[in-house]
Order: C-alpha cells, then sequence, then structure tokens
C-alpha cells in the first residue's frame, strides 16, 4: 500500500493500520483508522493527496468488505467520493450498499434520495427512483420521512396536482410511526379546496357524486354543496385514520417501542435476550399480516439488527420454505447467515438440506472447506457457546452417516481425533471462570453426535486419569459422571446402579472433599436413594 511521503513515518498510523490486519472483526479498530486518516485530509477537497485519497478509499473498502451490513459507512464513503466531486462513484457505492441488503435499508435510500434530489436533473430519472424505493421501503415502520421527501419532489416537480394528492392517499394506508403527520396533510388539502371541480382530484368523478353526493354538473352556485363535500370527505378519510392509527398503536406497543436496536451492531456487541426475543414475536406477527413486501422489509431489519445470531436467518429461510416455497431465496439467505453469525451449526444444516435437494453439491463440498478452515483457524479463541458449534458442524461433516431411531449402533458415531484433541486441550486449560464446566455438561448433552461410551472413555475417565482438580475436586463433575450413565437407555436399571456404585463412586472416593460428597449423595437422593447410606459410609 502506498503511503504519501508525510504519513511513512507515522507510527501512529502503523500501529493503526497493524490492528486493522491483525483484528479484522474488530469494529473500533477500523473507525480509529478511518478517523485518523480524514482527520489528515482536512478539510476535503479535490486538492486531496492522491495517495492519502486511495488510502482513504482501500480502508472503506476493506472495512465494508468486514462489515457490509454498517449503513453508515457506506453512506460516509458515498458522501466522501460525493465532495471530492465524483458523482458517478457516489451511485456506484450506494447500488453496491443497498444490493448487500437487497435494497430495503431506508437509511441508504433515503441518504441516497437526498443526493439524487441535488444531482438529477431529469425528472422521469428521479421519479424512477423514488418508485424504485418505494417498492422496497415504502412500508416500513419508520419510513415517514422517505415519503416527505416523496412528496416533496412530487409538488415541485410535477405540474399536475392529482399525482400529489394520489401519493398522499397511498401513504394514509400504510401504517406508518409519522401517520398523523400524513393526515394533517391531507386534511390542509381538503381544506385548501376551492371549487368543486378539485374533488375530482381525490376521487373518480362517479364516485364524488355516489358519496359525497355531490352534483358535479350543477350550474347555479355550489358553495353550500362544496363545503358539505368537504365534511364529508373529512368524515370518511376520518375513518380510515381511526382503522389505520389503530394498526400504528398496535405496532408501537407490542414491538416498536421495546427495540433499542434497529441498526448494524458490531460482533463483539451483545444484544439483550428480550430484545431478540421481541424480534422474532414483531416477525411473527408481520408474517401473519400475509403481505409479502412488508414480510421482508422487516426480516431485512431484523438480520440488519442481529445479522451475528443465527435465530433470524433460520425463521427468514423458514419463512420462504414453508410460505413461499422459494429455495432459491432461502439458499441466498442460510449462505448469507452462514457468512454473518457466529453460530453455524444449525444454519449449516439447513442449508446443506436446501443445496443437496436441489443437487448442489460440487458448491455444499467448497461451502464445507471454507466453514472448516474458518473454524480451524479460531478455534482457540473462541466462547464456549461457539466453541459447540464448532464441534457439530465439524461432526456433521466428519460423520455425515444416516441414522435412524432403530439403529442404536454407537461405534458407528466415529469422533474424528481433531475433535476430541480440540475438546480435551480446552478442557485441560484452568480458568477463573465456569467455562470447563458449561463445556462439559454440553458435551454431556450431545449424546446424539458423541456416544456416551466415547464421552466416558476419551473425556470422563482420561479427566480422571490426568487428576484435573479443576474438575475431580468438584462435586458437580460426579454429578454429571453419574448422571451420563444413568440417563443410557441401553442398560438396564440395575447395571447402571451396579456401575456408579462399583466402579464410578470409589474414585470419586478417593478425593477426601466435601464437595464432592455433597455432590455424589445429592446425585443419590435424586436418582437412587436405596444407596444413600452406603454411598455415606464411602466417603466416611
Amino acid at each position: 500500500m502506498l503511503l504519501p511521503d508525510e504519513l511513512k513515518s507515522d507510527e501512529k498510523l502503523s500501529n493503526l493500520l497493524l490492528k486493522t490486519s491483525q483484528f479484522q472483526q474488530t469494529l473500533p479498530y477500523w473507525e480509529e483508522l478511518l478517523n485518523y486518516l480524514l482527520l489528515k485530509a482536512s478539510p476535503l477537497s479535490k486538492a486531496i493527496n492522491p495517495e492519502l485519497r486511495s488510502l482513504i478509499r482501500s480502508t472503506y473498502q476493506s472495512m465494508l468488505i468486514q462489515f457490509p451490513y454498517a449503513e453508515n459507512y457506506h453512506i460516509d464513503y458515498a458522501l466522501f467520493e460525493f465532495k471530492l466531486g465524483s458523482v458517478s462513484k457516489m451511485h456506484k457505492i450506494f447500488h453496491s450498499a443497498l444490493n448487500e441488503v437487497n435494497s430495503r435499508s431506508l437509511l441508504l435510500w433515503v441518504e441516497y434520495l437526498k443526493l439524487c434530489n441535488e444531482v438529477v436533473m431529469n425528472d422521469k430519472d428521479l421519479f424512477k427512483k423514488y418508485e424504485t424505493a418505494e417498492k422496497y421501503i415504502g412500508l416500513h415502520f419508520f419510513s415517514g420521512e422517505f415519503w416527505l421527501m416523496y412528496l416533496e419532489q412530487t409538488k415541485q416537480r410535477c405540474k399536475m396536482q392529482s399525482r400529489y394528492v394520489m401519493l398522499l392517499r397511498k401513504i394514509l394506508e400504510i401504517p406508518l410511526y409519522d401517520y398523523s403527520t400524513f393526515y394533517s396533510l391531507w386534511l390542509q388539502c381538503i381544506n385548501d379546496i376551492k371549487d368543486i371541480s378539485q374533488l375530482k382530484l381525490f376521487a373518480p368523478e362517479h364516485e364524488v357524486s355516489k358519496k359525497l353526493k355531490v352534483d358535479m354538473n350543477l350550474k347555479q352556485r355550489r358553495g353550500i354543496q362544496l363545503q358539505v363535500a368537504k365534511l364529508q370527505l373529512k368524515k370518511i378519510t376520518k375513518e380510515l385514520y381511526t382503522v389505520v392509527q389503530y394498526q400504528v398503536m398496535e405496532i408501537y406497543n407490542l414491538f416498536e417501542s421495546k427495540l433499542t436496536t434497529h441498526y448494524y451492531t458490531s460482533p463483539h456487541t451483545l444484544i439483550k435476550y428480550e430484545e431478540i426475543a421481541t424480534w422474532c414475536k414483531y416477525l411473527n406477527y408481520t408474517i401473519n399480516t400475509q403481505n409479502i413486501p412488508l414480510i421482508k422489509v422487516t426480516f431485512q431489519r431484523a438480520v440488519t439488527a442481529l445479522c451475528h445470531y443465527d435465530i433470524i436467518w433460520l425463521q427468514w429461510a423458514k419463512w420462504l420454505i414453508e410460505t413461499e416455497a422459494d429455495f432459491v431465496s432461502a439458499k441466498n439467505v442460510l449462505t448469507k447467515g452462514l457468512i454473518m453469525s457466529h453460530r453455524k451449526a444449525t444454519i449449516f444444516t439447513r442449508l446443506s438440506h436446501v443445496m443437496i435437494r436441489a443437487a448442489e453439491y460440487a458448491e455444499l463440498e467448497a461451502i464445507y472447506d471454507t466453514v472448516l478452515e474458518t473454524y480451524n483457524n479460531c478455534s482457540e479463541t473462541m466462547d464456549t457457546e461457539m466453541f459447540i458449534d464448532y464441534i457439530l458442524v465439524t461432526l456433521f461433516l466428519k460423520t455425515p452417516i444416516i441414522r435412524s431411531r432403530y439403529n442404536t449402533d454407537e461405534n458407528r458415531l466415529l469422533v474424528p481425533e481433531q475433535v476430541l484433541d480440540s475438546i480435551m486441550k480446552r478442557l485441560g486449560t484452568v480458568s477463573k471462570d465456569q467455562s470447563q464446566r458449561v463445556l462439559l455438561w454440553l458435551l454431556s448433552q450431545l449424546y446424539q453426535r458423541i456416544p456416551r461410551s466415547v464421552l466416558e472413555e476419551n473425556i470422563f475417565k482420561i479427566i480422571i486419569a490426568s487428576n484435573w482438580s479443576h474438575f475431580t475436586e468438584h462435586g458437580w463433575f460426579w454429578y454429571e459422571y453419574c448422571q451420563m450413565v444413568w440417563i443410557n437407555s441401553t442398560k438396564s436399571y440395575l447395571e447402571k446402579r451396579r456401575y456408579i456404585v462399583n466402579e464410578i463412586l470409589p474414585k470419586a472416593a478417593n478425593y477426601k472433599v466435601e464437595d464432592v460428597k455433597r455432590g455424589v449423595l445429592k446425585f443419590m437422593d435424586n436418582y437412587s436413594p436405596e444407596d444413600y447410606d452406603a454411598v455415606e459410609l464411602l466417603f466416611r
């Protein structure tokens, strides 16, 4: 990368560039680098150093590859080019940004159209852009700003008042956060009527005669009829207002007022469970409306805010498959989700089903390799939840056998050495938190993917043989071990009871730790109370 001469010896810039190359998924480092470069380029003008301009461009481009849903930085990049006088590049950046979000970003469309209002002189071309935006984001709950801009350009650029009135009439049927604003504009249009002939702007002539009881061909003074017609028109509109405003209040009170995350958040930002649950309920509510454009824009809103969580991607794909039978779009959604989401296992499984159905084996195999490489490169730095996800994906890829409920042969479920090594390496690391305990518990719940025999021989027994005290000196470990054996449906009650009492508990009794005794006695009290006294003697 070429640097301007004055920046080649800039130690701070070198450090910032190094951090973004080493920690590419850390958004604050990119923001710090961009802010520093833009400060060096200020005041921004066409006379900017060409090498510095290229560096800023490449930084924006690299950053947006890592964070394609960061809408505000797409906008900043487009404005950067606009200020340098490159209108064509500005258009290209916005088009690329909109393509990332299926053209369903209210923020991108509003900022893009603000610039188009200034630079697009041809009315037909401008209104074509507004019509396209309406198609994608017109039903967005917060699209009031877009509609106000549309109305303003219609008033300025259209000679026929009817187009403005028709557009406003269309808006009145959409439940929007700013609904009262448009209702007020409608009432103002009615108040501005000076002649009966203008009523045709609001409805066809036959409807004016039928619903407003007005004779359009009346030759005598029509002032009284006009006032009556205006009052009747307001009354009809009031009925519509009542219905739509009720929908607005319902949507706001049930969902929108409870949502705080509306835009992209970095991969390291944790979002509360209540927020995610509200989005899921909102999507179900929207699906029940059967309004396809509204459903699509709401799904896009949700994945933009929650793109690093698998639940929204899965819900979107499920709707596309089960309701729309649109497997192509479902594949695209799941593929995007596989890239963006932290947890990939369930998305990966669902995507595999879709692609196998379409006989896209070669492409699926390429995705397999990419996912495995991604996991292998960062398995040591994952949190516990992501590590379990890594295990599930690896098992799915490495042991692609077909099981049925009639097949109970655990030996057919082979666990790759790589997976076992990764598990034991993580379990063997002593940490101050409860991550090992959580990991062991989660592994025990994976008995349909990891056989109990493997769990016992390759995990529990190795922990005991290795004398890892961060496990063996805690009662929860022995409780978990006994419970794993107890829930094994392939062995009889007496076999399990005998095995626990004769094989496991004597090993536990070797640890003269009160917590171990409490854990074992708790298990016996819950599952085998008849052995409680005998076990208590064992620990004396």
